[in-house]
């Protein structure tokens, strides 16, 4: 038993020696390595520098080293590096890059060498941004490795400045995501359609039509691009397949429209009826996209998802609402006092409290409250003849008509229940400011004896 002992503790010691040495030798090789690439790098400074800066360069010589050694390997970064520099002539360096036989070692590659190595070549390629890789990149595309498939899709997105674009990249980009995207290959998805996102505009023409695909996940796939190239020629595009059958695509290109820098100039009248499609996803970023927008045509149908049986829905138009701005201000109001839903009306009196109308219009109320019109009715409305008496800036600065702004307060100070007792916790509760608090209870003071129940303050 000791015997063994002792040949598992040697064993163990001899394992622990071997990784000490090989972790040693890695490094003695790895600085040699770092070494000789310094040393390279040092030599052909001078050479490199004038190329960069002349294209009438000559000694080539200077530049040729074995293919594999590191002379090679740091002759190819150098060439790299001059190659990203503003001031390079980026066609002479390319041309390099073709005399001392990289371009044609990494193309050799592409046909015989292992599948990593493969890959190392497709990314050089798409760094060299050449219009004639072009070809050896999509034939990569039919690869029966996946690995070297994604990585030729992520090259042909590095090749899209306007000396090397290429439509037979776009379309072989198009192509390979109809293949990947019915068998829902997330990887892949994901390089392609960001390889056809740098495109931009120039990938609609052969995009486009790939909405009307028969398959529901290509055409899902094609309005994710659209949405992220974002520019104004896809928003028609995206409002056309709102109509979709798949609930899915309707769902992303109602996201979609949301993501469109320019989103003013989405019509709101498209979107209008999209906000009653049966997929609570689709009605939720359509109202999302229609706050945006901040049109006060919408202000109706947004009003209408308050009451949507989805909680994400009835939070985003209480959302939308407060982001539209003052004209939708009455609309929050009315629903916060009429509202039976417990959730919606938290949804909306966070929107009137993120945007500070429930603090204007008890202070309104508190200095104006001789002033106000006769009430009309027990849901507080107020009669039509309001003064004409231009009233004080409402929110941030903004101003409200003040036939509106009158009605609001008259919602606010309602008959027979004073200030609702919402407002009046809103801003007695716990965490609140003592000005909040102390306005509280100075509307508390305000209220007529007799006027309805009060709540208690000491809360």
């Amino acid at each position: 038993m000791i015997l063994i002992t002792h040949i598992v503790i040697l064993t163990i010691l001899g394992l622990d020696l071997a990784a000490f040495c090989i972790i040693i030798g890695r490094r003695y090789y790895t600085g040699r390595l770092h070494a000789r690439l310094d040393s390279e790098r040092a030599a052909c400074a001078e050479p490199m520098l004038s190329l960069a800066s002349n294209t009438e360069f000559t000694e080539i010589a200077l530049l040729r080293r074995p293919p594999g050694g590191a002379g090679w390997t740091a002759i190819e970064g150098e060439l790299f590096r001059a190659l990203k520099s503003p001031e390079a002539n980026k066609g002479y360096i390319r041309l390099f890059f073709d005399l001392l036989g990289y371009t044609g070692l990494y193309i050799g590659t592409l046909k015989s060498g292992k599948e990593w190595e493969q890959a190392a070549a497709l990314e050089k390629l798409g760094r060299l941004k050449c219009a004639s890789s072009v070809t050896h990149i999509i034939e990569a595309l039919d690869s029966e490795k996946r690995d070297v498939r994604n990585m030729a899709a992520y090259s042909l997105g590095e090749v899209k400045s306007d000396e090397s674009f290429s439509s037979e990249a776009v379309a072989a980009l198009v192509n390979q995501i109809k293949r990947v995207a019915i068998h829902n290959e997330e990887s892949s998805i994901r390089i392609i359609k960001s390889a056809l996102i740098s495109y931009g505009d120039r990938a609609l023409p052969t995009l486009l039509p790939e909405l009307k695909n028969d398959k529901w996940r290509v055409r899902a796939a094609v309005v994710d691009i659209l949405a992220e190239i974002g520019t104004h020629a896809v928003i028609q595009p995206l409002i056309d397949i709102l109509t979709d059958t798949e609930r899915d695509v309707r769902a992303k290109a109602a996201k979609g429209l949301g993501k469109i820098t320019d989103i003013s100039s989405v019509p709101p009248l498209s979107l209008i009826t999209k906000t009653k499609d049966p997929f609570w996803v689709v009605r939720l970023h359509v109202v999302r996209a229609l706050g945006l927008i901040k049109d006060p045509i919408a202000i109706e149908c947004i009003k209408e998802r308050l009451g949507d049986n989805k909680w994400q829905v009835r939070s985003a138009a209480a959302t939308a609402l407060g982001t539209i701005g003052a004209e939708a201000y009455l609309v929050l109001v009315e629903q916060y006092l009429k509202s039976n839903d417990q959730y919606t009306r938290e949804q909306v009196q966070e929107e009137l409290a993120h945007s500070g109308i429930i603090d204007s219009l008890v202070d309104f109320v508190l200095k104006n409250r001789d002033r106000l019109p006769p009430i009309d009715g027990p849901n507080g409305s107020v009669s039509s003849s309001t003064s004409g008496e231009q009233m004080p800036p409402l929110i941030n600065g903004g101003t409200i008509p003040p036939a509106v702004y009158v009605k609001i307060a008259g919602l606010l100070v309602s008959s027979g229940t004073g200030v609702p007792a919402e407002v009046i916790m809103k801003l007695t509760r716990e965490g609140m400011g003592r000005r909040e608090r102390t306005m509280a209870i100075e509307i508390l003071n305000a209220i007529e004896t007799g006027a309805g129940p009060q709540p208690d303050t000491r809360q």
